[in-house]
């Protein structure tokens, strides 16, 4: 049955990766290229209809019947061939398909690519609910035998500008994707599973190949994420659109060396080059775009205040330096107070025999060993401290914690800075509780023991 309002389409890809529908013809039948590829329908009161008739169309810029298309870059990848209803409702149909050919470059020899000796390499788009019930066979005549070379494509009911098809790609194969904790436990499934997900464009379903917590510009707190193959997921989801494509709407730029050195000398906090000449160059590589967003003012934005970060700086050092001196001095009174509780068995065991340098010595190992172990402890404490208290703090301004994460790190350079300036003070005390130590008057203690 001639049906003039549903038309036979394909699905193209060019060099640019830029999808578009390629009408060949209705099913009148009549072809787009009416001079190139007649195709004389008889009158309704003559039933003869052709057997055959070659639907085809130019790749010039043309727009029929509301399928506008664009100017392809060559060459140019077949990967679908369907048909769609323009008017109305898609009703139940079939068509039987002899070959896939094209005109080569003198516009004279007709070239066929495929002879469907093999339907079996190709496969139904499922693209839509309806679509489940479609079929790609070969065709067979009336008494029930294969007719070779021809391959026959029924549709079940769909609705208007639904796109029915055949397509040799893997369109039902899972995409590989590395998902979001959260995702994986709002649906319920694990690693090596396959979901099926729904992105605006298609449906399809992934295959869980691994997990990741983190990545740039997506916030796990807002909501879970999913990361695949972008040339994968722009093929899948153009298999089965009607009208235009569906692509990136995203772009990172890295700026080349050229351009850094002409946004030298700018002031700080500046954007290292301005919008309008990234847009000069984008447009001069054919890049469309809506706008640009610069890093480095964001990135100036949400750090904190200097002034403020100084005013921190300055009061932590004058904690520090008062712990410090403070802590000096407590242990210079206790360590001499504690030599003089022992100033006589330090005389005595300078009687029996111990020389100065061995009773100097002593007197560092048992300082050592008390700062050591306070130091120690104290680092301990400190980590473990801060491994528990801080990421409580670690919060936005909405209540919710940061990503990433706020985790503990050690800075080397100020930790050698400050544990020098403690080493430094410290040894400072040690050296004049030696000096008090070999200053001391032997028999003066000796004979203040015999009273």
């Amino acid at each position: 049955m001639a049906r003039s309002d549903v038309w036979v389409v394909a699905r193209l890809e060019d060099s640019l990766g830029r999808f578009y529908t390629l009408p060949l013809g209705s099913l009148h039948p009549m072809s787009v290229d009416r001079n190139r590829f007649p195709c004389v329908v008889p009158e309704d009161d003559k039933p003869a209809r052709p057997d055959w008739c070659r639907l085809g169309g130019s790749l010039m810029p043309s727009r029929i019947r509301g399928i506008s298309r664009l100017l392809p870059r060559t060459p140019v990848v077949l990967h679908s061939v369907g048909i769609v209803s323009l008017s109305g409702a898609l009703d139940p149909g079939a068509i039987e398909i002899d070959d896939i050919s094209v005109v080569d470059r003198l516009g004279k020899n007709l070239l066929v690519m495929e002879t469907f000796d093999d339907p079996g390499r190709w496969q139904v788009l499922v693209n839509s609910a309806n679509a489940q019930g479609d079929a790609f066979t070969g065709a067979i005549d009336v008494g029930g035998g294969k007719i070779p070379g021809v391959a026959r494509f029924s549709w079940t009911q769909g609705s208007a500008r639904d796109l029915r098809g055949f397509t040799m790609d893997d369109a039902r194969a899972p995409l590989d994707a590395v998902v979001s904790p959260s995702f994986l436990a709002s649906v319920g499934a694990s690693v090596g599973d396959e979901v099926p997900v729904s992105v605006p464009g298609g449906s399809f379903a992934v295959r869980v190949t691994g997990t990741t917590g983190y990545f740039p510009t997506l916030d796990p707190n807002a909501r879970p994420f999913i990361l695949m193959d972008l040339q994968a997921l722009v093929d899948r989801l153009n298999l089965g659109q009607m009208v235009g494509d569906v692509q990136w709407n995203e772009l990172w730029i890295r700026l080349a060396d050229t351009m850094k050195g002409e946004a030298a000398g700018t002031a700080p906090g500046a954007p290292a080059i301005s919008d309008d000449a990234l847009a000069k160059a984008l447009t001069g590589s054919r890049v469309m775009f809506s706008r640009i967003i610069e890093r480095g003012p964001m990135l100036a934005d949400a750090e904190t205040d200097p002034l403020v970060a100084a005013g921190w700086r300055a009061l932590l050092a004058v904690a520090f330096g008062t712990v410090l001196v403070v802590s000096a001095i407590g242990f210079f009174v206790h360590a001499r107070v504690s030599f003089e509780a022992r100033l006589g068995e330090f005389a005595l065991l300078r009687t029996i025999g111990l020389s100065m340098r061995q009773l100097l010595a002593l007197v560092v190992l048992e300082q050592i060993l008390v700062i050591g172990t306070a130091v120690g402890l104290g680092i301990f404490m400190g980590t473990r401290l801060g491994a528990t208290i801080m990421p409580y703090l670690a919060s936005s301004g909405a209540g919710v914690r940061v990503a990433p994460p706020m985790l503990t790190e050690v800075d080397w350079a100020g930790f050698c800075v400050t544990f020098g300036v403690v080493a430094a003070v410290f040894a400072l005390v040690v050296t004049a509780i030696l000096v008090y130590v070999y200053r001391m008057a032997i028999h003066r203690v000796m004979r203040l023991g015999e009273r």
